[in-house]
């Protein structure tokens, strides 16, 4: 018997606030999604606990089984675990992105998805001129990266990079503790970045320059108890951010890397396929997560974020039923957004999500559609997402 988990990052919308109605789920061609709810059950679960952030971290660890209310300790640190970044009980692990700014207002947060040589090289440039004893850098993928800082503080305010794009940084800057060393190092990285010989190229490309960090979502140490211990079943997960391989190596699952996995809408899903066939050879569940939907949320980009799940469903769910099936391979899998990124707004928000189970022992006939308001329509509510991978491994039951 095989599991698999399928997150499309993202991937709900809201209805009331799109064209027609018609969310990128409704009007995507996703032949297996419809099969597979039509003849599983569709569902609904609220990912995020109460009085939590909606973000992909806190959303994705509840899905795999550890109710962040339990065991979340900040975003940083499950990144800085994905990089294998060893950490002590008094470090404190913040999301560093390279980012663009023009006449000290921030341009682009994601410094025009700088290239990963192009970033190590900026990243190499900060520990030159600022690592010390008490903090360090860390390279990642594309514009995300760590800073580790010995005996630092959770109490320090930071506003996500996106949510202010075309407003002056001076107005979100760092409030807190530490806060003082975070500004300095945001304005002092200006002079740094902007001589630099990648970002003098990149302009002379016409391409938006890396020319300033900036810190965000601080985290401790997680600890989290071995997947297979916790659940008997060994596992993979199959991802092209650090969040997730952080949260997968953080339970001890096998954490592959993928080439050309960029955590954008250039991914590979052909490669992510390709691998998670190849990770369930060896292993009894495999997780595949695909940020895409996601990013064109943010994009605000109805018909980029259609196409990824297109993609999604028609490369990687397709390939992985085909081969479970040339096998004669009995199996469960569940398909879900980890939480929505609306295209009206551009961000997460803590709205239940739609679910789709499906055993192939078994059909269901099922009517509700599989979609946001469908799934709403379903007797199936979960008021907890980290209930979900006991019912997908059948430890219990709706």
């Amino acid at each position: 018997m095989k599991y698999v988990l399928v997150v499309f990052d993202g991937m709900a919308d809201d209805p009331a606030r799109v064209p027609g109605g018609k969310t990128p789920i409704m009007l995507a061609r996703a032949d297996n999604l419809r099969e597979m709810a039509a003849k599983g059950a569709v569902g609904i679960a609220k990912t995020t606990p109460g009085g939590m952030t909606p973000g992909s971290d806190v959303t994705n660890m509840g899905i795999l089984g550890y109710a962040p209310e339990k065991y979340y300790k900040g975003r940083g640190a499950i990144e800085a675990a994905a990089l294998g970044i060893p950490m002590e009980g008094s470090d404190v692990a913040y999301r560093t992105n390279l980012v663009s700014v023009k006449d000290g207002v921030m341009q682009d947060s994601s410094a025009g998805h700088i290239s990963n040589e192009e970033a190590y090289r900026l990243i190499d440039a900060l520990n030159g001129r600022f690592a010390c004893e008490s903090f360090r850098f860390y390279p990642g993928v594309s514009y995300r990266h760590i800073m580790i800082l010995k005996n630092g503080s959770m109490d320090t305010e930071f506003h996500a990079p996106y949510k202010f794009v075309g407003e002056p940084l001076e107005k979100h800057m760092p409030r807190g503790a530490f806060s003082e060393l975070f500004a300095r190092l945001i304005r002092e990285s200006a002079e740094l970045l902007e001589e630099h010989p990648v970002n003098q190229k990149r302009k002379a490309e016409g391409k938006l320059p890396a020319n300033r960090i900036w810190f965000w979502a601080p985290g401790m140490k997680a600890e989290l108890a071995p997947f297979e211990k916790r659940f008997g079943k060994s596992g993979a997960v199959i991802a092209g951010v650090d969040l997730i391989k952080g949260l997968g190596r953080l339970a001890g699952l096998s954490v592959p890397d993928v080439e050309g996995a960029t955590g954008y809408t250039d991914t590979s899903y052909e490669n992510k396929a390709a691998e998670a066939v190849k990770a369930l050879r060896d292993h009894d569940f495999v997780w595949v997560h695909v940020e895409a939907p996601d990013e064109a949320g943010h994009e605000r980009d109805l018909t980029g974020k259609t196409k990824a799940i297109e993609a999604i469903d028609g490369v990687i769910v397709k390939r992985l039923r085909e081969y479970l099936e040339s096998r004669g391979e009995e199996y469960r899998m569940l398909l879900m957004p980890d939480h929505p990124t609306p295209v009206s707004t551009g961000s997460h928000n803590a709205e239940p999500v739609p679910f789709v189970l499906y055993d192939s022992r078994k059909d269901t006939g099922n009517k509700t559609e599989y979609s946001e308001a469908g799934a709403r329509t379903s007797n199936v509510y979960l008021d907890n997402a980290s209930k979900l991978m006991d019912i997908l491994l059948e430890n219990d039951a709706f």
